[in-house]
Formats: structure tokens, C-alpha cells, sequence
């Protein structure tokens, strides 16, 4: 199983609380009145982003970030995963003295940490912040990138507040990025219409996250399918992120027989209730996949993943002879 949209702030266990509540210094009954978890209701995305302010507070020194990011790969590699691209905002956790290069070397550690008890292998996909437009921090990050591409950092992103932020304020970032040649990706059509999807598309975004108002313009679906730009999706989570009241099923079956591409990741595990594999069995029981189709789809996948050829031709062939057994058990 294979794992390309998940954020690491959002993904704290119970058990990661605790334990990083008590790393920082924070009173436990303190840490606990906070809220980790969303109830099942739909949210703009600005609403949405207040669930993540308890978590970073967790997140602002080197022993925080190790153990977060190897307790989360470790929860990965248990519910069957194998490769994952972890997201992390490094510019969120320089508040206690860190650098950004710091912070990303911590989360390389912890992730390096998890692989070698279990295997699992793993990048960490860097956030640059729609709400700090074009600022020092953003473009920070993007040199933070450029130094560890390859060494544990696969691609930048651009995450946040769409609604308030919209693609037309990044152009300048995107231009950088590609000047630095990152690959990246670009949250778009959460609670923007699919016109941000086309502009995250025009953008030159080798994925997008999310992307589901794109179901809205045909036009902008035939332009994904055409490209092959995939989209990163989590079944369970986006009814509840998306804020399009006509999207109250998404047509996932039918999209992938026409041709989308589309990876199925858990998003933020603990705020939306969800784990990577409780995402594909979904697709098992309530969107009319196969077994066998299920299958095809974590194949594309990892031609999806950041990985160059020889990276992907042997992760397939190393998860290959597990992929029936772990359908089945869905």
C-alpha cells in the first residue's frame, strides 16, 4: 500500500500527545482540552485549519519532530503501507529556535529511525503556506528543499487557505520553485471551484491534492485525464473538507474508468478520523471497486510517487507479492 497525502501535524496519535506533552513541558490536562478531532460535518477550509493549532504546538523542537514523524511512520508501516510521502511545514516549527533545515533534518531522522526497525520507506513533501503569500518564510522553505532533494525531501507543496488565497497570489513562489527545480504540487478545488484546479494545472502541479470541484467542469476533468495529472484523494475525509454540497458521493469508480489518475491517502488521520487502510477499503465496499482494480490502482500509484525509475521498479516488485493479501483483508 502506498501513502502520498498525508500531513504529519495532523496525523498525531492519542498517544503522541501524551508524549509529546510531556517532551515540551505542556500539562497534560492542558494538552487534552484542545481538539485533535473533527466531528463529521463539512467545513470551509479556514474552519478546517484551526484543528491543526494544538498539534503544532507539539511540534517546536528536535525531539518533538523525531519522535512525531517516527511514531507516524510507524503507525504507517502497521497499517500496511510500505512507501509514504509524509507532508510537513517546516516554517511552522521554527517558533523556539529551530531553523527550517533543522526541522526537516529532525523529521529526516525520525522517518530514517522508523525504516530501519521496519523497513517502511518514506519522503517528506515540504509545505509552503498560503497565508504567508509571498513572505520570507515561504521562500525559506523552498531553499530548504533545494538542499535536502534526495536526501529525504522529494517535492515541495503549497498548502492552506484556498478560499482566502487563491493560486493568482503564488505565481511568483511557483516561478522560484521551478527555477530551483522541485518538483511540487498544489492544494486546489477544496473550496475553490475548478478554476483552481486549471490554475494549479497551468501552474505545471505534478499532483493535486484534493482537486475534487474539478467533477464540476468537464472541461477541467477531460484536462486532468488528458495531461495525466493525478489527484490525491481520501475518500472517507473529503466529504467532510470538501465544501461542495453536490459532491455528497464522489463518482471514484467511474472517474477511474474513464482515465483519472487519483492516489487514495488518509489526509490528516487523527482530525479526520481516517487511516490509510480504512481510505482503500472504502473504495472496496462503497464505490464498487474489485479487488483486482484496487490492485491496478496502488500500481499507478507508485508511478505517481516522487521516485525516479529504478526506485519505482523496485518498490513494485518488492510489494507486489503482498498486494492480494492485503486487498483481501480489506
Amino acid at each position: 500500500m502506498i501513502e502520498l497525502n498525508v500531513h504529519l501535524d495532523g496525523s498525531l496519535s492519542h498517544d503522541d500527545v501524551l508524549r509529546l506533552a510531556k517532551i515540551n513541558g505542556i500539562p497534560e490536562g492542558d494538552i487534552l482540552t484542545s481538539r485533535f478531532s473533527m466531528s463529521q460535518e463539512r467545513l470551509t477550509i479556514p474552519d478546517f485549519l484551526q484543528y491543526f493549532n494544538a498539534p503544532l504546538r507539539l511540534l517546536e523542537n528536535r525531539d518533538s519532530i523525531i519522535y512525531a514523524t517516527y511514531s507516524l511512520f510507524q503507525r504507517l508501516h502497521q497499517d500496511g503501507v510500505r512507501y509514504a510521502e509524509v507532508r510537513f511545514a517546516p516554517q511552522q516549527s521554527t517558533d523556539d529556535g529551530l531553523t527550517q533545515d533543522q526541522a526537516v533534518q529532525a523529521a529526516i531522522d525520525g522517518m530514517n529511525a522508523a525504516k530501519a526497525e521496519t523497513g517502511i520507506q518514506g519522503n517528506l513533501i515540504l509545505c509552503c503556506l498560503r497565508h504567508r503569500k509571498e513572505d520570507q518564510l515561504n521562500i525559506d522553505t523552498v531553499s530548504t528543499a533545494t538542499r535536502f532533494l534526495g536526501k529525504g525531501v522529494c517535492a515541495v507543496d503549497l498548502a492552506g487557505d484556498e478560499l482566502n488565497h487563491p493560486n493568482s497570489e503564488f505565481y511568483e513562489l511557483i516561478a522560484l520553485i521551478k527555477q530551483c527545480a522541485l518538483p511540487f504540487t498544489i492544494h486546489a478545488g477544496e473550496n475553490r471551484g475548478p478554476e483552481s484546479v486549471h490554475d494549479a494545472i497551468r501552474l505545471g502541479a505534478k499532483r493535486i491534492p484534493h482537486g475534487i470541484r474539478a467533477l464540476e467542469d468537464d472541461i477541467v476533468l477531460n484536462e486532468l485525464i488528458n495531461k495525466k495529472i493525478p489527484l490525491e484523494l481520501s475518500p472517507c475525509a473529503e466529504l467532510v473538507t470538501c465544501n461542495s454540497l453536490s459532491l455528497n458521493v464522489l463518482p471514484l469508480h467511474d472517474l477511474y474508468q474513464k482515465g483519472l489518475l487519483f492516489s487514495v491517502g488518509s489526509h490528516n488521520m487523527t482530525i479526520t478520523n481516517t487511516i490509510t487502510s480504512q481510505e482503500y477499503a472504502a473504495l472496496k465496499h462503497n464505490y464498487g471497486f474489485s479487488e483486482e482494480e484496487i490492485i491496478d490502482l496502488i500500481l499507478k500509484e507508485i508511478d505517481m510517487a516522487f521516485l525516479d525509475e529504478a526506485e519505482k521498479i523496485a518498490l513494485k516488485g518488492r510489494i507486489k507479492r503482498d498486494l492480494k493479501t492485503f486487498v483481501r483483508s480489506l
